[in-house]
């Protein structure tokens, strides 16, 4: 077994910080997900997770990419819409 001591990796403090979270949730069910980018391996995992429980987990995140890309590209979108609203 890989003894990696988990306080050192560079996602420490994000994972405790979530798993806290997590814990005042009291969740019925939960994913993991996690991507290499050097190869695209990609690894998910769930727990007490029904197909209802990942099509949420799904649209949860599909919305948390939607905005992320708008954020991402809030001038290209404010420009688009002005266009819009000048009639271009």
């Amino acid at each position: 077994m890989d003894e990696t001591n988990v306080s050192e990796l560079p996602y420490a403090g994000w994972l405790e910080e979530s798993l806290q979270n997590i814990i005042k949730l009291q969740p019925d069910s939960m994913a993991i997900i996690a991507v290499r980018n050097s190869d695209g391996m990609t690894y998910s995992g769930y727990y007490q997770a029904d197909a209802m429980d990942i099509g949420h987990f799904i649209s949860t995140m599909s919305a948390d990419f939607i905005l992320e890309v708008l954020r991402g590209n809030v001038k290209v979108v404010k420009e688009i819409m002005e266009e819009d609203e000048n009639g271009f």
